[in-house]
Order: C-alpha cells, then structure tokens, then sequence
C-alpha cells in the first residue's frame, strides 16, 4: 500500500474541502430560494428623482361619482368627480405601503371589509379604505391620500398641480 492513501493529514484536508464545498454550496442554493420571496414581499416603489408640479389633462367630461386615472409625473394618480360635481384630483399610491389604490363607486360591495357605504378608494394589497375625499377610513394606512390642487379653464382644460 502507498504512503498516501493511509496519510491521515491528507484525509482530514480532504475531508474539510469536501465539508467547506458542501456547506458553501448548501448556503448558495438556500440564498438562490430565499430571493425570489424576499424581492417579491418587499415594496415596489422605487423612487424616481422626477419633479413634476403641474400637469395639463385637457378637456375632461366626467360624471358624478366617475374617475379617471392619470400619471403625475413617475406616480399615478386619480380624478374624479364628486357626486356634487367638484372635480378632485388625489394620489394613487396608498400611504401604507406604496400600492395602488382604485376608486369605487360602492365601498359596501366585497373584498372590501364591511361596515363602509358610498364611493371612495380602495388599496386591495392590505384592504385598506379611504372615502370619497381621500381620507383613510379603514384598513392598515397611517395617513389620507395627497390631494391635488384641480384648476379648470375657461375653455375646459383641467389643470392638476400640486397644492
């Protein structure tokens, strides 16, 4: 038998190679599953050094209790109506986590929690509500919506800018 098939220093410099290979590869395939999970579960704003401070949408024919989305820059944003005809302008993006919320017309009807009636807005990430002038009223955010400063012009145009 050969010297280095029974050298004990040899098997113990092995066996850790094999034991530190192991580990190191157990480490990176563990990182390769966690990472997916973790960048879908954390927010997906992303902040975009763009300063708008005023936006002209043109003529808008809305309806009572209507809405129309639009952009404000890099963040959307919502127009709307109220049922006494006042054109408002709020931000889109839910003050609890940066997720976009949609104007309904009827709080009452499912998913949204109940206890809630009339128009308003909805964050159907964690079920959070505001009512119609933006004002959270139910649900996990902290604060009411940003609202917009709406101006309409003699010829129609509505011009929304910040307040």
């Amino acid at each position: 038998m050969s010297d280095l098939q029974n050298d004990p220093i040899d098997t113990i410099k092995r066996r850790k190679f094999l034991t530190y290979s192991l580990r190191t590869l157990a480490g990176v395939w563990v990182a390769s599953l966690l990472y997916p999970i973790v960048k879908y579960l954390s927010p997906h704003n992303k902040e975009v050094t763009v300063d708008v401070s005023e936006i002209n949408l043109g003529v808008k024919e809305l309806a009572p209790g209507a809405a129309e989305p639009f952009a404000f820059g890099p963040k959307p944003a919502i127009l709307f109506k109220t049922k006494e005809g006042e054109l408002k302008a709020v931000s889109a993006v839910c003050t609890h986590l940066g997720c976009t919320v949609v104007h309904k017309d009827d709080l009452s009807a499912p998913p949204i929690p109940a206890g809630h009636k009339g128009a308003g807005f909805f964050c159907n990430c964690h079920l959070g509500v505001y009512d119609e002038n933006g004002k959270n009223i139910g649900g996990p955010p902290p604060a009411p919506l940003p609202e917009f400063k709406v101006t309409v012009a003699e010829n129609g145009d509505v011009t929304v800018s910040k307040s």
